[in-house]
């Protein structure tokens, strides 16, 4: 756990650690306003390397992160971020 530094028993746990379990829902006002990377991914991207995982920079992590949904980042106004919001 990237806060307590307790350890995880599963990659799904330590991934879902850095947003405490719940995703977190940006509220962006265009898609030019998403960023490629944050700073919780920075974080992610060093405990994953302190781990022995190679080739996951920061840029990468997000991008996992969407995916997954651990973030959500659609743009504020879209159906999808209403969706999500409900």
């Amino acid at each position: 756990d990237p806060k307590t530094g307790a350890a995880c028993r599963t990659l799904d746990e330590l991934l879902w650690s850095f947003v405490d379990g719940k995703p977190i829902l940006n509220n962006w006002p265009s898609k030019k306003a998403i960023p490629t990377v944050t700073p919780t991914a920075e974080t992610m991207a060093k405990a994953l390397r302190k781990l022995g995982f190679s080739f996951v920079g920061a840029t990468i992590c997000y991008s996992l992160m969407q995916s997954c949904g651990l973030v959500i980042d659609h743009p504020k106004g879209t159906p999808e971020h209403r969706a999500a919001a409900a």
